[in-house]
Order: C-alpha cells, then structure tokens, then sequence
C-alpha cells in the first residue's frame, strides 16, 4: 500500500483517495513542481492476472487515451513498476456525483440539467468515437472543486459501440436523471425477482408534484423497455426541459444549492 511521501517515479504520494479489492486510488503531485495535482490508479498486476482481467484493462487504458473531452477524465501516463500498473489520471477534486445527491433531498433542477447535459455530451463524445461506457452511474461521475463541472470516469466495462450497447448508456441516462432529481433509485424492492420484473417492465413511480412536468416527460421518454423508442442523445439535448432549465443557467449557483 503506497504511503503519503512515497514516490512513484516523478510523483510523490499526498495521500489516500480510495482503495479495493484491484488496488487503491492516490493523490500525488509532481515532485518537482508540487502545484501540480493528479490522481494515480494502483492496480496489482496479480490481481490482474489472477482475476484474468488483462483484456479489460488494456481496453479501459486504450479507451481512456483515445477519449480527448472537457467532461472525461484524462489519462496521461501508464507506468509500470515491479508488481504494480500505474494509470495516472486527472485529478477531480469535488468528489462524485452520489456523494454530492447524498448531500442534498434531491439536486435543483437548474444543477440537475446543467450536470446532466454535460454527461449527456460526455457520452455523445464517445459514441462518435465509437466507444459506449457501459457502467453510467453517479459514482463514475466526479464533480470539479467549484461544483461547476462534471467529468465522466471509470471506462473497465466500456466496449466498442453497437447499438445494443449505445441503447444501455441512453437506458443508464435516464436511470442517472431520475436518481439526480428524486434521490434515489426508480427501482427497488427487498425480493429479487420482484426488482427484476420492476427493471424488466421499466415500472416506477415519480410521486406527483415532485418534479416538473417536463422533467417527468423527459425520464419517462428514455426510461423505456423498447430501445428502439428512446430517444437519441440529439433528442435528448433538445428536450424543452433542458431548453428551460439552460436559460436560467446563469443566474444559478451550484454552491448555493447546498444552503
């Protein structure tokens, strides 16, 4: 486990971020120009091996590379040293999206649309480049330091596109909304198959007066069994909810959110 001030060729380790049961996520800055932050990926090369895992993250690192967007997280060296890989990533310094919804009831609605345009667009960003991220959720979405942006991460599960697999991320999309402006998850329930017929006839509930008309309009579009009717990333975009919510986007505060 690597310790604060250990280094890791020009990197000295500030601290902890996260670990599991593939390795642990660091804080270092450069050791010579200490302002410059970034986070590491410690991944064991047994895990790997053990796990047969080298196929998939041979294509997290090759998808990760080849993605160059404002809302993905960047990765710009892999190292490799004694028993251990190294993908050194962008460092997000807000934490993730389940955190911040943990936080709060609900996200606003203006905040809502203002980060659910950017994964949308993080996504769309992928799709042209033939990529579709497979594992959307509010943990893989991290919020920058001032609240203003989100960046998409964690592409293990990603695969070259198709549209079965580009209908899961619009699917996920919807799941994603649904959870940012209601709190939590549009199914649940204790017994297993009772949650798989739930998922599997997309039934959920949006309590009334919880949301707007047009943000209901929205979930209820893309929440949909029959791929072949959700909408398209560029329907999405034009929906009148994020035309609404869009103009006011000026005069609203992600911080201010909080109080």
């Amino acid at each position: 486990m690597a310790k604060v001030g250990d280094t890791i060729e020009s990197y000295t380790v500030v601290r902890m971020l996260g670990n599991g049961s593939s390795g642990e996520v660091v804080l270092v800055h450069e050791t010579e120009h200490p302002e410059h932050l970034f986070a590491i990926k410690i991944i064991s090369l047994k895990y790997i091996h053990r796990n047969h895992l080298s196929t998939q993250i041979k294509r997290e690192i090759s998808v990760m590379k080849s993605l160059h967007h404002d809302n993905i997280v960047r990765l710009y060296r892999v190292l490799k040293g004694g028993t251990k890989l190294y993908l050194v990533c962008e460092y997000v310094s807000g934490g993730d999206l389940y955190d911040k919804i943990a936080n709060l009831p609900s996200l606003p609605e203006p905040l809502a649309c203002k980060y659910f345009v950017q994964i949308v667009k993080a996504i769309q960003h992928c799709h042209d480049n033939g990529i579709t991220h497979r594992d959307l959720k509010p943990e893989n979405c991290m919020v920058t330091d001032d609240g203003e942006k989100i960046k998409v991460t964690d592409f293990g599960l990603s695969n070259i596109t198709s549209q079965k697999y580009g209908d899961i991320d619009i699917w996920s999309l919807g799941i994603l909304l649904y959870v940012m402006l209601m709190g939590y998850l549009p199914f649940d329930d204790d017994l297993h198959e009772a949650l798989r017929i739930k998922i599997k006839h997309a039934k959920f509930v949006i309590p009334r007066d919880t949301v707007s008309v047009e943000a209901e309009d929205l979930i209820r579009s893309i929440i949909i069994v029959d791929p072949t009717k959700r909408p398209s990333l560029e329907q999405i975009l034009a929906h009148k909810w994020i035309a609404d919510n869009s103009a006011s986007d000026d005069e609203f505060s992600p911080r201010e959110s909080a109080h």
